[in-house]
């Protein structure tokens, strides 16, 4: 099984559609064959396919990985500082696995996996690219506040332990 970490809400022949660049660019050749499950798929009600969704992915088993990437303002996945429904999406006491978001700083809203949902797998890694990254990923792993840097609850949790790769 193969999904998303988060999903901006547009059609999926729209240029930012994540699903529509995993099925051009990864589900080929034998990866065809696996089960992708959407984040989004053009809902007219995203309220209820939020719903659904998050029944299906409380019921999936651990994840075996979880790649994760860093904003320049500490977001990942679609939890992003000053968001919507942010402190609920991060509460790791929470069951919900699925959470509609609204970047205050981004385009589009967002269909996204919690903190608590993501943290549910075997490996965790964080892929950061370029210096300013880096400076900020340093900064955050020092300690900072998770609603101001949400990559900041990765990094300091002690469930599974984060890999790091940092590629200039």
């Amino acid at each position: 099984m193969i999904t998303l970490t988060d999903e901006r809400c547009v059609p999926l022949d729209h240029p930012d559609s994540n699903a529509q660049m995993v099925q051009r660019l990864l589900l080929q050749g034998n990866a065809k064959h696996s089960r992708f499950i959407p984040l989004y798929d053009g809902a007219e009600n995203p309220a209820a396919q939020g719903a659904a969704l998050d029944q299906q992915f409380k019921s999936l088993p651990t994840f075996d990985a979880v790649v994760l990437g860093m904003g320049l303002d500490g977001h990942t996945a679609s939890l992003f500082p000053g968001a919507t429904d942010l402190p609920a999406a991060m509460d790791l006491s929470s069951d919900r696995a699925v959470t509609r978001i609204q970047p205050l700083t981004a385009p589009h809203a967002r269909m996204s996996l919690t903190a608590s949902r993501l943290l549910k797998t075997r490996a965790l890694i964080l892929h950061v690219t370029g210096d300013e990254k880096l400076r900020l990923l340093n900064e955050v792993s020092r300690g900072a506040d998770v609603m101001h840097y949400p990559v900041g609850l990765f990094l300091a949790h002690n469930g599974p332990a984060i890999e790091v790769f940092w590629a200039p």
